[in-house]
């Protein structure tokens, strides 16, 4: 029997429409027709399947537009509704599950550790998420970054448009849509978290300050898989692992109308068997 955690659904949309939004007309991003469901759904019924979740709190939609399935108990999922950038509702979400334990102390009675999953993966499958979490195992680190590599995007989702990093000998990978985390990581780090979403600048500054060989490698391309837990540590101030999955749906969200319309295509000649 797999362990279950309380998982996040991150399914907030900017505050202005961007293209996509306006490729779809709507208003929020995860809630855009794919093969007539909306794309959380896609992202729910994958994680009800997987069994992983103890509870399931969805932030950033009002809950009067989702359609929920009888699948899962209703009782067992709920919504916050927050607006603003992604570290703030992350800090929102993390609260209200610290403050939902309260009256399901399941929650967090064997750990502190929970799972994010961003609402815009649709074609995410029950097999991607166990990849993900049976490498993890029993956990040591605060925190476990997805990723996926090159030759399998390329392979399932042609031309999606990724930035990828090298690897020293081995491949390409880009950083995936599922996340493991401590709670109070999320929770004590407020200010730090806050700071690096708001300014990729000061992100890039901070780790060639940690370590100013790590821009001379990747230029190299000699950048391993251990050097970017190390600066991540560093940078965080706390145990960072970067998993890497066989499933490219871990990374294949929908950011752009190319994206979408591949999606559409892709379910349309393989719809999720759960």
């Amino acid at each position: 029997m797999r362990k279950k955690y309380p998982l996040m659904i991150m399914a907030g949309s900017p505050p202005e429409r961007d293209a996509l939004m306006e490729y779809a007309d709507t208003d929020y991003k995860t809630l855009i027709d794919i093969e007539g469901k909306p794309m959380i759904n896609y992202v729910i019924d994958a994680i009800i399947a997987a069994e992983v979740a103890s509870y399931i709190l969805i932030v950033g939609l009002p809950e009067d537009k989702v359609t929920l399935p009888d699948t899962f108990d209703h009782d067992k999922i709920s919504f916050i509704h927050i607006e603003g950038p992604l570290f703030k509702k992350t800090f929102g979400g993390g609260t209200e599950l610290v403050r939902l334990s309260q009256d399901h102390p399941e929650l967090f009675k064997d750990n502190r550790y929970m799972i994010m999953v961003n609402g815009d993966i649709p074609t995410v499958t029950p097999a991607a998420i166990h990849d993900f979490l049976d490498q993890i195992g029993e956990p040591d680190a605060k925190f476990y970054h997805s990723a996926s590599h090159k030759d399998s995007m390329e392979a399932k989702f042609p031309d999606s448009h990724r930035s990828w990093i090298h690897i020293k000998g081995k491949n390409d990978y880009c950083g995936g849509d599922i996340d493991f985390i401590n709670v109070d990581t999320i929770l004590e780090n407020y200010e730090l978290i806050k700071k690096i979403s708001e300014n990729r600048k000061l992100l890039v500054k901070a780790l060639l300050k940690l370590s100013p060989f790590f821009l001379i490698k990747y230029l190299l391309r000699r950048i391993s898989i251990d050097d970017v837990e190390e600066v991540l540590t560093k940078l965080f101030g706390f145990e960072s692992r970067v998993i890497i999955c066989e499933h490219p749906e871990i990374v294949f969200d929908i950011d752009k109308p190319s994206q979408l319309d591949m999606a559409r295509e892709y379910i349309k000649l393989h719809p999720p068997k759960l």
